[in-house]
C-alpha cells in the first residue's frame, strides 16, 4: 500500500505546483496540440469534482474511491450473468441484464479497433518503453499483462458497474467511445508512467465516463421532441448567417441540420476526428464549461457552427455526405472560432445574443442573434420573418419522424 500511495502522490504532485481551479481550468482552455496527458487528465478529474483541488485531498481522495472500486470488483465478477440476488429481483432484472450486455458488448467488440488506433496515438513517443502496445487478439498487450481481462472486458465491466450503481441508468451507442478513451488516457498516464494497476486505470475511466455521459446531449435532445424540434431549427438559422451556401444545399435537398448535427452533439464530436489529440481538445474545452448548462450549450453551438463553416462540397458528393463524412478538419481553427464566436456572443449579453429556451432537467439551449435578427415565433413554427432569412424546411412531423429514427439507431434503451 505504501508503494501505491508513493507512485499515485507522485502522479498528482509532478504535475502540478499549485493545484487549484485557476490553474487546471486555465491549462484545459489552452488551444493547443501538445498537451501533457498527465496534466490533462488530472485537470478532468479536478475541474469535474471528482477529485478536489487540493494535492493531499486528491491524493486521500482517489485512493478512497479505488478501494471502493476494487471491493465492487471483487463482489461482481465478469462471468456472473445478473450480478445481483436474484432472489430479490427476479426473473425480470435478469433479462434486463442480458439485453444490456448483449448491447454492450456489441458496441465494445467494434469499437475495440478505434481503441487501438487512439491507444497507439497516444504512445507513439513512446516505444521504447517495454510495456508500450502491441496488437494481439485486438487488445494492447500491455493492457493483459495481469492475466485478469482485456481492455474490452474492463470496459464491458464500467458499464455493468454503471447500471449497478443507478438500475435506471440506459446505455446509448457510442457511450462506449466515452469509456475507451479516457480508459486509454489512464493506462498511458497511470499504468505506463506510474506505475500504478490497471485497475486504478479502469476506476478513473469509470468515474471519467460518468462525466461524459452527463455532458452527451442524447437525454437532453431525446426527451423532448418539441425542444428537439426548436433546438434544430434555431441551429438551421444560425447555420445559415454563417454558412449560407451550404445550408441553401441541404434545404434544396430537403435535409438540415438535425441530420449531422444530432450525432455531433449525442457523441461530442467523438467520432468526426481521426486523431484523438482533435477530439480531446474539444473535451478539453467542454468540460470546463459542463457546471453551467446554459454555457456548456451556447459553448456546443459555437462548436457546430465552427465544424459547419469549414465544410464545403466535395465533387460527386452531394453536400450532406460532406457534412457526414468530413474527416479534414483544421482543429486549430475549430477551437479558435469556437471561442470568438461564443465570446462575441457572450460580449453582447444573454438576452441578446443568446436566447434561453427552456431545456429538460432545466438545461438550457443557447440561439445566436446575429445583428438584432431574432428567432421569433414564426422561426419557431418554421416559417420566415419580415427578413426573409432562411428557415429550416423541418416540421413538427419531420422532426419527430427524424428523431424517433435517430432514436431508434442511436438510444437502445434497456428499461423496459
Amino acid at each position: 500500500m505504501t508503494s501505491f500511495m508513493n507512485r499515485l502522490s507522485k502522479a498528482i504532485i509532478s504535475n502540478f505546483s499549485t493545484l487549484n481551479e485557476e490553474s487546471a481550468t486555465a491549462f484545459l482552455n489552452e488551444i493547443s496540440l501538445n498537451k501533457d496527458l498527465s496534466k490533462r487528465i488530472i485537470s478532468w478529474l479536478a475541474v469535474s469534482g471528482i477529485i478536489p483541488y487540493s494535492k493531499t485531498g486528491s491524493i486521500l481522495e482517489l485512493s478512497r474511491k479505488f478501494k471502493e472500486y476494487k471491493k465492487m470488483a471483487n463482489m461482481y465478477e465478469l462471468e456472473d450473468p445478473i450480478l445481483i440476488n436474484s432472489d430479490t429481483h427476479g426473473q425480470l432484472e435478469c433479462s434486463r441484464w442480458n439485453r444490456f450486455h448483449s448491447i454492450v458488448c456489441g458496441d465494445t467488440e467494434r469499437t475495440i479497433i478505434w481503441f487501438n488506433q487512439i491507444y497507439h496515438q497516444m504512445n507513439e513517443n513512446n516505444r521504447e518503453e517495454e510495456d508500450q502496445i502491441t496488437i494481439q487478439n485486438s487488445t494492447p498487450s500491455c493492457i493483459q499483462q495481469e492475466n485478469e481481462m482485456s481492455a474490452r472486458e474492463r470496459i464491458n465491466r464500467i458499464f455493468k458497474f454503471l447500471l449497478f450503481e443507478n438500475r435506471q441508468f440506459s446505455y446509448a451507442q457510442g457511450y462506449d467511445r466515452f469509456a475507451f478513451a479516457t480508459f486509454s488516457i489512464a493506462v498511458t498516464v497511470f499504468v505506463n508512467k506510474y506505475r500504478l494497476p490497471f485497475l486504478f486505470a479502469e476506476m478513473i475511466s469509470f468515474w471519467l465516463t460518468k462525466e461524459f455521459i452527463k455532458m452527451s446531449r442524447i437525454k437532453t435532445l431525446m426527451g423532448d421532441m418539441n425542444f428537439c424540434q426548436i433546438h434544430f431549427q434555431e441551429l438551421d438559422l444560425i447555420f445559415s448567417k454563417f454558412a449560407p451556401k451550404v445550408m441553401n444545399s441541404l434545404f434544396d435537398s430537403g435535409n438540415s441540420s438535425i441530420h449531422f448535427v444530432l450525432r455531433w452533439e449525442f457523441l461530442l464530436f467523438a467520432e468526426e476526428h481521426e486523431k484523438i489529440d482533435d477530439i480531446l481538445l474539444i473535451w478539453d474545452h467542454l468540460i470546463t464549461k459542463q457546471r453551467n448548462p446554459l454555457v456548456f450549450q451556447q459553448f456546443l453551438n459555437a462548436l457546430d457552427i465552427a465544424h459547419v463553416i469549414q465544410v464545403t462540397s466535395e465533387e460527386g458528393k452531394t453536400m450532406m455526405e460532406s457534412l457526414q463524412q468530413n474527416k479534414k478538419w483544421d482543429i486549430l481553427k475549430i477551437m479558435k472560432d469556437s471561442n470568438a464566436i461564443y465570446l462575441n456572443g457572450k460580449e453582447k449579453g444573454d438576452n441578446d445574443t443568446f436566447a434561453k429556451t427552456n431545456l429538460p432537467n432545466q438545461t438550457f439551449a443557447g440561439r445566436i442573434d446575429f445583428e438584432n435578427n431574432k428567432v421569433d415565433e414564426n422561426h419557431r413554427n418554421g416559417r420566415t420573418n419580415g427578413n426573409n432569412d432562411p428557415v429550416s424546411p423541418l416540421s413538427v412531423a419531420t422532426a419527430v419522424v427524424v428523431s424517433s429514427f435517430c432514436s431508434f439507431l442511436l438510444y437502445k434503451r434497456i428499461n423496459k
